[in-house]
């Protein structure tokens, strides 16, 4: 297994749907769509009806990342600015799908009030970051290839053109940064505090794979805390 540290160059802003962005989560991500392909998102939501099931040990998917009692070694995004900034999107009706409209009688207009055609105004709010790193320990040949073949963008509304990734790379680094930073002490990803002799602070957090099953939060030390014990 390698310590690795991987940067990736933005060519936009990042939009958060958190503060932070869970490195396991994206490893996780890009190997489903190895595994099962660009349906992955029919998947899970078909593994949602009857989950939470852990993906790596049900065999599934094969990350690449070390694993230590549960924990995989992958920090949290580490982006170059803590800057934010809000926006709004707007959405119109779409004029190729436009035809699909179906009524009773002709329509001379699209009805843009409601249904697949609303108008929308949606607020985001991003941070103008043009670096993130992450710190990972694993299987650096895994890890590339997933990347290399998968990894196109960063974060939510990737749609409207956040996140866009212009390039990316790992290095071997002397040290895991990957779950605690090893000079200064604290959390680089949320960590069960029962796993810990002390946590300066807690946070109820999910702290694994698919990060959205709220049934697997625990009381955490969240990313930027001081800790020891683990």
């Amino acid at each position: 297994m390698d310590n690795l540290q991987l940067t990736i160059e933005l060519g936009s802003g990042v939009a958060l749907g958190y503060r932070w962005i869970n490195g396991e989560g994206i490893v996780a991500r890009l190997a489903l769509i190895d595994a099962v392909g660009r349906e992955f998102d029919d998947y899970v939501a078909r593994m949602d009806d009857s989950g939470p099931i852990d993906l790596r040990e049900e065999g599934i998917i094969e990350t690449g990342l070390d694993y230590t009692d549960g924990i995989a070694h992958a920090s949290v995004s580490q982006l170059d600015t803590d800057r934010t900034v809000e926006t709004t999107l707007y959405s119109s009706y779409d004029k190729v799908r436009a035809h699909s409209v179906r009524s009773n009688r002709p329509r001379s207009k699209i009805p843009i009030g409601g249904g697949q055609f609303k108008s929308r105004m949606i607020d985001i709010i991003y941070q103008p970051a043009r670096r993130c790193t992450f710190y990972f320990r694993g299987d650096r040949e895994r890890l590339e290839q997933l990347f290399e073949k998968h990894f196109t963008d960063l974060g939510k509304k990737t749609s409207a053109g956040f996140g866009r990734v212009q390039d990316w790379g790992f290095r071997t680094i002397d040290a895991d940064y990957s779950v605690i930073h090893p000079t200064e002490d604290v959390a680089m990803r949320p960590i069960p505090v029962e796993q810990l002799d002390w946590s300066a602070d807690t946070e109820t957090l999910t702290y694994k794979t698919p990060y959205h099953y709220r049934r697997w939060a625990r009381e955490c030390a969240p990313p930027g805390v001081k800790v020891s014990g683990w």
